[in-house]
């Protein structure tokens, strides 16, 4: 399946405004059995967290973070979500996501960055596997299937990434004398930030 990706780098404080819109859930084979969805104050904590890390310096692993790395889903039309499939787990009775009746529902994950200098030029990635070749972690991003553009979600994709885009820019920055504009989405108060991050200063990357 095709996916489009939106990185972004935003304050604690900028996301909890751009999921002001949107109700967040668990896409797992195993929810509680009342389970709805998510306080956005849950994922903006651990978002919060993460933040402070990559502020801090530290490089950011899933393999020791993973509880703060969840991935959740976006809607802005919960009652459309289905949770089914009741069976039991560890002595304790749970049910799974089953689909939406909107289609596939847009979600946030974490993303890895990576810049190399190629043949004159700076490559950057933010599809390395931060499990498999153990990429740092840069920020989240919103996740979306190109098979999913002709759903009602879609319209949920587009409002998320619109409200992003008003708070952000393209990072531009300078590596070994080549300067790159890149995808990822940044805040100006973000960007105050990430010069700091492992995966920023390891590379003695320059913001611009």
């Amino acid at each position: 399946m095709a996916f489009r990706f939106v990185p972004f780098v935003v304050t604690p404080g900028e996301l909890e405004e751009i999921l002001a819109p949107f109700t967040l859930f668990i896409g797992s084979i195993h929810v509680p059995s009342a389970y709805r969805s998510t306080p956005t104050s849950e994922f903006v904590r651990n978002y919060t967290a993460v933040y402070s890390l990559l502020c801090s310096g530290e490089r950011v692993d899933l393999r020791h973070r993973f509880n703060l790395l969840t991935d959740f889903f976006i809607t802005t039309d919960i009652g459309s979500v289905f949770f089914g499939n009741p069976h039991e787990y560890e002595s304790a009775q749970y049910k799974m996501y089953t689909g939406s009746s909107r289609g596939y529902a847009p979600y946030l994950a974490p993303f890895s960055f990576s810049a190399r200098e190629e043949y004159d030029r700076i490559i950057v990635s933010t599809r390395e596997s931060y499990i498999i070749e153990k990429a740092a972690i840069m920020g989240f991003q919103l996740v979306f299937s190109k098979e999913a553009e002709k759903d009602d979600s879609a319209a949920d994709f587009k409002l998320f990434k619109d409200r992003i885009a008003k708070h952000t820019k393209p990072l531009r920055f300078t590596m070994n004398g080549f300067e790159k504009k890149t995808a990822i989405r940044v805040s100006d108060e973000a960007k105050d930030d990430i010069s700091g991050f492992y995966c920023i200063k390891s590379k003695g990357i320059e913001i611009l």
